[in-house]
């Protein structure tokens, strides 16, 4: 028996929304991307800039088991005179894996 090929495919969406319940949605079959549109609070702001400013993070690439997400700061110790920016990133980090049941992060962290 013949089965029919599908000739188009399905349109996909970028949503947004300003609740990290938004991820959720990246299970619907017709979304590719979620973004969480956040503000963020004035210390991150002030971290990001001075770490940018201080011009030695030249980015870093780790995996951590997901148990070990509190460690961050440890496994990259630049990250430890920023603590608000360190708490945001382990926080994204433990949501990713949350959200997809990973046992381990990889995180790629760019200036």
């Amino acid at each position: 028996m013949a089965i029919p090929l599908q000739t188009s495919m399905p349109e996909v969406y970028t949503v947004a929304g300003d609740s990290a319940e938004i991820f959720g949605d990246t299970y619907r079959a017709d979304v590719n991307m979620a973004v969480w549109q956040r503000a963020v609070s004035p210390a991150l702001n002030a971290e990001c800039d001075a770490l940018l400013k201080e011009g030695r993070f030249r980015g870093c690439s780790l995996s951590l088991p997901t148990s070990q997400l509190s460690t961050l700061s440890e496994a990259e110790p630049v990250l430890t005179a920023y603590p608000a920016l360190s708490s945001d990133i382990q926080l994204l980090a433990d949501m990713f894996s949350l959200l997809f049941e990973l046992d381990a992060v990889g995180l790629r962290l760019t200036p």
